[in-house]
């Protein structure tokens, strides 16, 4: 048998309002590194990525990138997305403490330039306002 597979995005479910947080960086020139939890940024511009995501998040990935990134001045923009990437397992309260931990400290030293929120979860992107 032929197997067909045909996948488009544009079907998924707001796939239209989430094109303006993927495609964020899709006419910018990037000096530096780019973090996302998601891989769809990939998708709109040929920087390379630092994929940050996981089938599932905890609190020691979590732990990890914040040790990553405080320790690392040359990343650009950090693509925060609470939706698909950083998923905490249900009732992982540690793990939900750790995500916020992190968040707290992108912003230490990162602009927010994008916010949207999506039902019980949201999509941030943050820029580093040095480079």
């Amino acid at each position: 048998g032929v197997f067909v597979f045909n996948l488009r995005l544009e079907t998924y479910d707001g796939w239209q309002a989430d094109k303006a947080f993927y495609g964020l960086l899709s006419d910018k020139n990037i000096e530096g590194m780019i973090l996302t939890s998601t891989p769809f940024v990939g998708l709109y511009t040929n920087a390379k990525l630092e994929l940050m995501y996981y089938p599932v998040f905890n609190s020691d990935y979590a732990s990890q990138w914040i040790n990553y990134i405080e320790h690392h001045d040359n990343i650009s923009y950090i693509f925060f997305d609470t939706c698909n990437g950083l998923l905490c397992a249900p009732g992982d309260i540690a793990c939900v403490d750790a995500r916020q931990d992190l968040e707290e400290t992108i912003k230490k030293n990162y602009s927010e330039v994008f916010y949207k929120n999506k039902g019980s979860c949201y999509y941030k992107t943050f820029k580093n306002s040095i480079l």
